[in-house]
């Protein structure tokens, strides 16, 4: 007994663009959504590593007993950490992918803790990647950083 030749199993044209129509239509849903999540991730590790430097900033001025320095540049986007070992960092460089806009005291872009941690002008901080903005909030008393 021989079998009948099978036919070479194949999709059809129509099954091939119904696959490709929905692909086409889950990736119109998920594209937005991953950029603006990507957006908000950059905007809060930015944040984040701004409070974490200004936090080793303060700390680094009450071990040292001197005065330590945080600049920020908004036109480039970085800032600098001076009082003994100087650290540059840009955010707008990868992972941050972020803006900075400063408001300290009056008006000025710098931060400065005394030898006792203390710092001279307590201000707020905008970083934006995106359309996702977060706020660090200088406390005037402490130094702490609130994130928001």
């Amino acid at each position: 007994m021989t079998r009948p030749p099978r036919a070479n199993p194949a999709f059809s044209l129509l099954e091939l663009v119904t696959v490709l129509a929905l692909i086409a239509i889950a990736s119109a849903i998920a594209v937005p959504r991953y950029a603006s999540s990507l957006d908000n991730y950059r905007a809060s590790l930015a944040a984040r590593k701004v409070a974490a430097d200004v936090a080793m900033a303060q700390s680094v001025a009450r071990a040292a007993s001197r005065s330590v320095t945080v600049t920020f540049d908004p036109a480039l986007d970085h800032y600098t950490i001076e009082g003994g070992q100087s650290q540059r960092v840009n955010l707008s460089d990868a992972p941050f992918s972020s803006s900075v806009q400063a408001d300290f005291g009056a008006g000025g872009s710098a931060l400065v803790f005394d030898g006792y941690g203390r710092n001279n002008n307590p201000g707020i901080l905008r970083l934006r990647s995106g359309q996702a903005q977060r706020t660090v909030t200088v406390d005037p008393v402490t130094g702490a950083c609130t994130i928001q």
